[in-house]
């Protein structure tokens, strides 16, 4: 059976020489590649002194360092925002931020720099509204069509799904039986989705606690310790037989840090 795990905190896995007793963490297959999610986040600087997002940070204890190596390779080229695949933005998101440009300026000017902020608001207005094939875009990056008339229920996908497709070609390679994957909080429940999770099985970050008059279980926005995990069968073709949304590792979120752009500050 092949897996592939999504998770957002630090890898939290027992090793021989930790204290007795070990935390009552869940058990995890060594994975045989790691996947990271790139940000393309322009001219705001949300990397460490390695250039490393902290996506990748998150699973680099895994990679080529230390005890916990398994002397894999990080893929970081793939991630959610529309410039790594030419998704293009939609026009009707565009001008809505552009209409609350103060607001939005506001609320990134508590963690950034001005003239990252500055920066920020010329990049955005470059992107196009269209896709690399000349389409309309529909990509509305960490979601949020709901708060648009007529968008598509699907925008929050961007180029989620070109690194699902680049994911699932690494699972059916001779060798890869299970799959690392560090993503963006919003964006995992949309890339559980392109590598073939039912969306009714996906936590979503944008829910209402009561949907039909029903409880519904969301995905609450601090909660940065979910693992998600995906089980195909042997040969890795085909969607997921099982999905399990209930991993977690046990850490605590620890509130924004000002001007980091959530880079993890040195142990």
């Amino acid at each position: 059976m092949k897996s592939v795990f999504g998770h957002t905190a630090s890898f939290n896995g027992c090793l021989q020489d930790d204290p007795a007793p070990c935390p009552d963490l869940p058990v995890l297959r060594t994975p045989d590649a790691l996947f990271s999610a790139n940000y393309a986040d322009g001219p705001i600087d949300c990397k460490d002194e390695f250039g490393r997002y902290r996506t990748e940070q998150t699973i680099a204890a895994l990679a080529k360092s230390g005890a916990t190596s398994l002397n894999l390779d990080i893929d970081n080229t793939y991630g959610f925002m529309p410039q790594l695949c030419g998704a293009g933005i939609d026009a009707n998101f565009k001008e809505l931020v552009a209409a609350a440009g103060g607001q939005i300026t506001d609320f990134m000017a508590e963690f950034f720099s001005d003239d990252a902020v500055e920066k920020a608001s010329a990049w955005f207005s470059a992107l196009p509204t269209k896709s690399a094939d000349g389409k309309l875009s529909t990509c509305i990056p960490y979601g949020g069509g709901g708060k648009i008339p007529g968008a598509d229920p699907m925008a929050g996908m961007c180029c989620n799904k070109a690194a699902a497709e680049v994911i699932r070609a690494k699972l059916v390679q001779k060798g890869v039986n299970t799959i690392l994957v560090s993503w963006e909080h919003v964006n995992i429940q949309w890339l559980a989705v392109a590598l073939g999770a039912p969306k009714a099985k996906v936590l979503d970050v944008e829910c209402t606690k009561a949907s039909g008059g029903k409880v519904k279980e969301c995905w609450d926005g601090d909660d940065y310790d979910i693992i998600y995990e995906l089980r195909y069968s042997a040969d890795g073709l085909g969607n997921p037989i099982a999905v399990n949304t209930h991993m977690h590792q046990g850490f605590e979120w620890i509130g924004g840090q000002k001007g980091t752009c959530g880079v993890i500050g040195e142990a």
